[in-house]
């Protein structure tokens, strides 16, 4: 029986776009090589992957150290002109203020069962979202109260033993299949992919379209 729902922070409840969102794509497209948004995010991801996955134990780094590194790597490989320091602050102010999707708030006043949000940022980030939005989380399992970033399974091990529940008594959702999902499952925790925009119709997990159908398998 599902006791506890885990909500991925960054792919569960932050939806890319806004003002932030913008003014942050805009000031690297004008200050450096790369010509379109989905390059710069590509390369975002591709550079933050590759962090997250050497980020623990004595090599481990926070969010804001990671991405510190993604900036330097984006000055050394495109030309990146822009302070870096205001490229930094473009990225926190996305992280904290950004829009979140449509059916977060009504899945927090909803959910009867307790909900944590699992995050590699800092819980500072998480605090800023949650008091803007009115939204009332358990708690917060952040990568930097337990030494080792997701998608570590190591990670997911520890975010559930936080929980006080068994691993067989909570729920992982996140949007990121090929990482979060799979090495969560490999952690033996059940986790359920959120494909928001229905881009995995064949995958082998459990899927479901939004928290809103999350609500109601739950009630079932």
């Amino acid at each position: 029986m599902i006791k506890a729902i885990i909500l991925d922070f960054a792919s569960g409840m932050i939806a890319a776009k806004g003002q932030d969102y913008s003014e942050l794509i805009s000031e690297v497209i004008k200050n450096s090589n790369f010509k379109t948004e989905e390059e710069v995010v590509a390369f975002y991801k591709e550079e933050l992957t590759a962090l997250e996955a050497v980020s623990q134990g004595e090599n481990f780094m926070t969010m804001d150290e990671m991405e510190d590194k993604i900036i330097t790597s984006a000055i050394d490989n495109y030309n990146l002109k822009k302070d870096r320091k205001q490229i930094h602050t473009l990225l926190q102010n996305f992280w904290m203020y950004a829009p979140i999707h449509d059916d977060v708030k009504e899945f927090f006043a909803k959910c009867t069962l307790p909900v944590y949000i699992l995050t590699n940022h800092s819980e500072d980030y998480i605090h800023v979202v949650t008091r803007r939005n009115n939204l009332h989380p358990f708690g917060i399992l952040s990568a930097e109260n337990v030494g080792v970033s997701k998608p570590s399974p190591a990670f997911y091990a520890k975010a559930s033993e936080m929980t006080s529940y068994k691993n067989e008594e909570v729920l992982y959702v996140s949007c990121d299949l090929e990482t979060n999902v799979m090495e969560a499952n490999d952690a033996g925790i059940h986790s359920v992919l959120l494909d928001r925009k229905r881009l995995h119709r064949d995958a082998k997990c459990d899927r479901i379209r939004s928290l809103v159908e999350l609500l109601v398998n739950l009630n079932q």
